[in-house]
C-alpha cells in the first residue's frame, strides 16, 4: 500500500475525533508535506523518516513545525496498527536538537504602539476600529473576527470573549455535515471546499472577560448607540470577516502610517509587554490573554526590554557603590 492511498482512511476516522480547525491542519501537513515524501508504506523506515527530517530542517522550517510533522506520523502508525489497516515496525523518532526553541516575539515599541494608536484614532474605519481593539486587549485573530457588539458591556467597562472564526476544510457531505455542526452547536456561513465557522474556543480559559481601557470604553459607548447588538464589530454588518482578512487590514494600515511591518499576532504580544511593563501582575495578564496556564505567560513574556535593563542596572549600579 502506498502512504498517499492510506492517509484518505486515516482521514475519514480522525475527523471524527478532533475538530475542524485540527483537521484542516492535519490535511494541510499530509497533503503538502508529507504525501509528496513518502511512498511505498513498507519502505518507510526509521532512517527515511530522519532522512526526511534532515531535509525540512535544511529547508528553513522550524523546529515547532517539524515536532508538528512527527507528531502527524506517528498518530498515522498508531492507528494503521491498531485498525490493521497496515502493519509496520514499530520505531521511535525524536527531534530534541535544541528543540526548546525561544519563542520569538516582536511587539511594537513604546513609541511605535503609540503612533499606531494614535493613527487608529485620528483615521476611523471599522477596518482600524478592530485593529485599535487588539492593542488593547490583546485578542488573537479569530476573536477578533468573533466578537459582536453585543459583546461588549459599557455599564461595568469589560469586553466578553466567548467565540472565535475561523476558516475550515469542508469535509462532510451536506446532510452530515448539517447534522454534525448543529450537534457541536457550531454556526455554518458559507459553503465551499473550505469554509468559515464560528465556534467556542477550545479551552475554558479562552472564554473569559477583558477590561477595557478608558480610551476604547470611551469609542465603544459612542460607536455602540449606531450599532445593531448582534453585528459583527470588525464589519458592522451580520456576517463575520476571517483572520486573513483582518491580517491584510493591519499591512495596510502599517503601510499607510509607516509603521514597521509586524504580525497580527504582535500585537497581541505588544498588549502583554505593555501590562507587564506598567507593573500588571503575570497572573492577571495570563488571565486576560486566556492563557491555559501562567507558565505559559512566564516562557513567553518573562523577559525585560532595552530600557527595563538600563533602568535596572542603574539602580543595582546605586546599590553596588562602595
Amino acid at each position: 500500500m502506498k502512504f498517499k492511498d492510506a492517509i484518505p482512511l486515516f482521514i475519514n476516522y480522525k475527523k471524527d475525533y478532533v475538530g475542524a480547525s485540527t483537521m484542516t491542519s492535519y490535511q494541510s501537513v499530509y497533503r503538502n508535506d508529507l504525501v509528496p515524501y513518502f511512498g511505498e508504506m513498507q519502505e518507510i523506515t526509521k532512517q527515511e523518516v530522519m532522512n526526511y527530517i534532515r531535509l525540512k530542517s535544511t529547508q528553513g522550517i522550524s523546529k515547532s513545525t517539524i515536532k508538528n510533522h512527527i507528531v502527524a506520523l506517528k498518530t498515522f502508525f498508531s492507528w494503521g496498527n491498531r485498525s490493521e489497516i497496515f502493519v509496520t515496525k514499530p520505531f521511535k523518532v525524536t527531534y530534541t536538537n535544541g528543540f526548546a526553541e525561544k519563542v520569538e516575539i516582536h511587539p511594537f515599541s513604546a513609541d511605535d504602539a503609540k503612533k499606531f494608536v494614535k493613527y487608529c484614532e485620528d483615521n476611523f474605519t471599522f477596518d482600524n476600529f478592530i485593529l485599535y481593539i487588539a492593542i488593547f486587549t490583546g485578542l488573537r485573530a479569530g476573536e477578533l473576527c468573533g466578537l459582536k457588539w453585543s459583546d461588549v458591556d459599557v455599564k461595568r467597562g469589560v469586553l466578553n470573549v466567548d467565540k472565535i472564526v475561523t476558516r475550515v476544510c469542508n469535509m462532510k457531505s451536506d446532510a452530515e455535515e448539517l447534522a454534525i455542526l448543529k450537534e457541536l452547536g457550531v454556526q455554518k456561513i458559507s459553503k465551499k471546499s473550505t469554509e468559515i465557522i464560528i465556534k467556542t474556543p477550545k479551552t475554558p480559559n479562552s472564554i473569559r472577560e477583558i477590561p477595557l481601557a478608558p480610551q476604547l470604553l470611551h469609542r465603544f459607548k459612542l460607536l455602540q448607540k449606531i450599532s445593531q447588538p448582534e453585528n459583527y464589530i470588525a464589519t458592522n454588518s451580520i456576517k463575520p470577516t476571517e483572520p486573513t482578512q483582518i491580517r491584510n487590514r493591519l499591512n495596510n494600515l502599517l503601510n499607510s502610517a509607516n509603521l514597521p511591518i509586524i504580525r497580527l499576532h504582535d500585537l497581541r504580544h505588544t498588549f502583554a509587554t505593555r501590562c507587564i511593563s506598567a507593573g500588571i501582575d503575570v497572573k492577571t495578564v495570563s488571565v486576560m490573554l486566556g492563557h491555559s496556564t501562567v507558565m505559559t505567560t512566564l516562557k513567553t513574556y518573562m523577559h525585560t526590554d532595552d530600557d527595563q535593563k538600563i533602568a535596572a542596572f542603574k539602580k543595582l549600579g546605586k546599590k553596588m557603590s562602595w
